[in-house]
């Protein structure tokens, strides 16, 4: 972005002089922020801001990552489809959600897993905090890793507790296989797995894959063939 310029040609290091309100709704806020870049110039740069972020909480959310375990089935990861207003049409995302006061990214994830997918699960793994947009906004998140026994009773019939997310999707989908196939062929491939066409989701409005997702599908085709290549030595 190419904000407006100052004077300084110091040597100072990157640093924030100032953040002023340009806006503010119940959501969102949008600032301007000063700020002077490695060569000592002053700029300005229009940052967003959640207006949810919690007291001495360094993320503003969980994004979680859920494997469904059953007997006799291939291990699956649990995706979601909701209508996204800034978007203007669905999005297919792992589930994900806002941390609430004093509360745990553990804690979060597996609020957010049974409100989105009515599913039950067990924390395997978080990541260090991260970063989303940093050239738009400040928010950050944790990525929770979850294994969802589907075996257990209460994971039988899961039961969405909210209204928005429109539907959950994983059975018939291979945790490896089917990040692999939209690694190497897309979102239009990928509208033909059985699954997806099946439960509805190619009908409607076009649907666009959350962005992590591409990359989990790159990593795991990466480890595949890397294991592959293994054998054969």
């Amino acid at each position: 972005m190419s904000g407006d310029r100052g004077a300084g040609k110091g040597a100072a290091p990157c640093h924030v002089v100032k953040e002023e309100v340009i806006a503010e709704g119940r959501w969102l806020k949008m600032e301007k922020t000063t700020y002077v870049d490695g060569g000592g110039t002053t700029r300005i740069w229009e940052t967003a801001k959640r207006t949810t972020r919690k007291r001495d909480s360094c993320a503003d959310g969980v994004g979680i990552i859920a494997i469904l375990k059953r007997t006799l089935h291939i291990d699956c990861v649990v995706l979601v489809k909701q209508f996204r207003p800034p978007m203007g049409r669905h999005t297919l995302e792992f589930p994900a959600g806002l941390l609430d006061e004093n509360e745990s990214m553990e804690a979060a994830a597996l609020r957010e897993l049974k409100e989105e997918t009515g599913y039950i699960g067990e924390v395997v793994g978080t990541s260090p905090v991260s970063c989303l947009d940093p050239g738009l906004s400040n928010c950050t998140t944790h990525v929770v890793m979850v294994n969802i026994n589907g075996d257990d009773p209460e994971n039988l019939n899961p039961t969405q507790q909210l209204g928005e997310v429109t539907s959950v999707g994983c059975s018939g989908w291979d945790a490896v296989a089917g990040m692999q196939w939209l690694a190497y062929h897309g979102w239009d491939a990928v509208a033909s797995i059985p699954w997806l066409g099946c439960s509805g989701w190619t009908s409607g409005p076009a649907v666009l894959l959350w962005s992590r997702i591409w990359p989990m599908g790159l990593a795991l085709t990466m480890m595949s063939l890397t294991l592959q290549c293994g054998k054969t030595v």
